[in-house]
C-alpha cells in the first residue's frame, strides 16, 4: 500500500511540475507573438523558399 501511495505521490508531483513548466513555455511563446516577430518569421520563410527554389533551378536534379 505504501508503494502505491509513493507512486501516486510521484505522479502528482510530476503532473504539477509538468503543468507549471508548460504554462511557463506558453507564457513565453505568447510574448513572442508580436506583429514584428511574425513579420520577420514570414519574411524568413519566404526567403528560405526562394533560396531553395533557386538552388533547384541552378543544379541538375535539385542536388548541390
Amino acid at each position: 500500500m505504501f508503494k502505491r501511495l509513493l507512486w501516486f505521490s510521484f505522479g502528482v508531483a510530476a503532473g504539477i511540475g509538468g503543468s507549471a513548466w508548460v504554462m511557463g513555455r506558453v507564457a513565453r511563446a505568447r510574448e513572442s507573438f508580436t506583429p514584428a516577430n511574425l513579420r520577420r518569421s514570414a519574411v524568413r520563410s519566404v526567403a528560405d523558399a526562394l533560396e531553395g527554389a533557386g538552388t533547384r533551378l541552378r543544379t541538375p536534379n535539385g542536388q548541390s
